[in-house]
């Protein structure tokens, strides 16, 4: 599977104020580097569901993936709003046009987490996990 589908995901959170206006350029495929200021957001591939028709698969394409958007950061109301930033810009987006073509972006699930800091470290560290069900094709 290609990259194109997350990378249509990461333009869309970049050219989105709401989202760059909170973490500026701070997203991430799969992790950050150690040392990244907070908050920043990671994108993380979970499943991929090629769809298949009567006939066998569809010449489109189509696949539905799950896209993990992680937001992390120093304090619980900075996750937050830029969890609520991240969901305007992408619960419900389209892109017939785009290569690939995107159907739909739907919010299937949101969860928050905390991690207390390890002897050492100085501070704790919030979270917010957010699963997209992308439809797209190729």
């Amino acid at each position: 599977m290609s990259l194109k589908v997350e990378k249509t995901i990461y333009d869309k959170l970049a050219a989105t104020a709401g989202v760059t206006a909170l973490v500026s350029t701070n997203i991430f495929f799969v992790n950050a580097a150690q040392g990244t200021a907070y908050p920043y957001i990671t994108l993380n591939r979970v499943t991929t569901d090629p769809v298949p028709v009567a006939g066998g698969w569809n010449n489109r394409k189509t696949t539905n993936i799950t896209l993990q958007v992680d937001i992390l950061g120093a304090t619980y109301s900075s996750v937050k709003n830029v969890a609520d930033q991240v969901r305007t810009a992408l619960y419900g987006y389209s892109d017939s046009g785009g290569d690939p073509s995107v159907g739909s972006v739907i919010l299937v699930d949101e969860s928050d987490d905390f991690e207390q800091p390890e002897t050492g470290r100085a501070r704790p560290v919030y979270r917010v996990q957010m699963d997209f069900s992308i439809w797209y094709a190729d």
